[in-house]
């Protein structure tokens, strides 16, 4: 086995499986056996200070390939890797885990290496702590949510998306791509503002309550060129701001500092 991988369980070729009915972390293959080996890696590659009855598993972030999460058995050969969002000790963290499953004579292993933290875990904008809740890396395409305390990306008042897309193109250009967007999902003209337009960034308001199919949604992105890269910070709210709401929102998605 590679550097960083260690072998979790000897499965036995009688043993097609380990599914996601197995598994006490929704949308995991891992069961409760694997989701303890991956607390002891954490603990003494991570956290030696902190025990591993410390250390919780809080989220399945993302899951890749994402037709594992379809998957009803498993044999030698199958890889895959999942993001969890843990908490050691009071310390948020994102960490990436590979799994593999691998023939040692007659029998099947199961080999995962951890990952160090990598994606953004949390952050402050707007005067509050905002914590990641939904990481996707598809294409190239790295979309990450962010939530308040208590809120969750299916249940929001706010909600911050950072979109790094997989390649660069310029800001006017951008633009117009997410105006047509905004047009062609029947929504009005007159919804989509734009508040700042320089040579380094710009910044448009997106009202959802124009649209053919009205909802209470707006959104306040702000577009940068970041490493060669297109991002999108968007930030959306089911209430109406107001100007000077506008105008600090605007502020602080300039200044919000991002990995």
């Amino acid at each position: 086995m590679q550097s960083g991988k260690i072998l979790v369980l000897l499965l036995g070729l009688s043993l097609p499986i380990f599914a996601q009915a197995q598994s006490s972390l929704p949308g995991s293959n891992a069961t409760s056996q694997v989701i303890f080996s991956v607390k002891t890696d954490l603990h003494s590659k991570f956290y030696p200070d902190c025990a591993i009855p410390s250390i919780h598993v809080l989220q399945l972030l993302d899951l890749q390939p994402a037709a594992m999460i379809d998957k009803k058995s498993f044999s030698a050969g199958d890889h895959w890797s999942e993001t969890w969002r843990i908490d050691a000790c009071g310390t948020i963290n994102v960490h990436q885990i590979d799994f593999e499953l691998i023939r040692i004579g007659n029998q099947i292993g199961l080999s995962q290496e951890v990952k160090p933290a990598g994606a953004q875990a949390s952050l402050s904008f707007a005067g509050s702590n905002w914590i990641l809740a939904n990481s996707q890396n598809q294409n190239g395409v790295l979309m990450r949510e962010f939530v308040t305390d208590g809120e969750s990306v299916d249940a929001w008042s706010q909600l911050l998306t950072i979109v790094n897309y997989a390649g660069s193109v310029p800001l006017s250009a951008a633009l117009s791509q997410m105006q047509k967007k905004y047009a062609s999902d029947g929504c009005l003209s007159e919804g989509f503002r734009t508040l700042v337009q320089d040579s380094d960034q710009i910044v448009f308001s997106r009202d959802y309550q124009k649209c053919r199919e009205p909802s209470m949604e707006i959104n306040i992105v702000r577009l940068i060129i970041r490493n060669n890269r297109l991002v999108s910070i968007l930030y959306s709210t089911r209430k109406i701001p107001t100007q000077a709401q506008t105008d600090a929102i605007v502020k602080n998605l300039s200044t919000l500092t991002i990995e």
